[in-house]
């Protein structure tokens, strides 16, 4: 779909605000999804269920990510 490799890293927890905000999220809610992060990396918080729960639907990863790529390739 990009027409090159994609490579995954992970991030220290400090790197969230900087790297979310410059995809487009607000300082806001990524200071907040990063307090969750580490709240669920120690142990403090759970998932509901303790597990990701499985759903399925008809939209696929091309046409999930159309929208995200036309916005950075902009």
């Amino acid at each position: 779909m990009l027409g090159r490799d994609v490579r995954v890293q992970g991030l220290p927890l400090e790197a969230m605000v900087p790297a979310f905000t410059a995809a487009g999220m607000s300082a806001g809610t990524v200071k907040l999804f990063q307090e969750m992060t580490d709240a669920i990396n120690h142990g403090r918080m759970e998932r509901e269920g303790g597990r990701a729960e499985l759903r399925r639907g008809t939209l696929g990863p091309r046409e999930a990510f159309r929208a995200l790529v036309a916005h950075t390739a902009a």
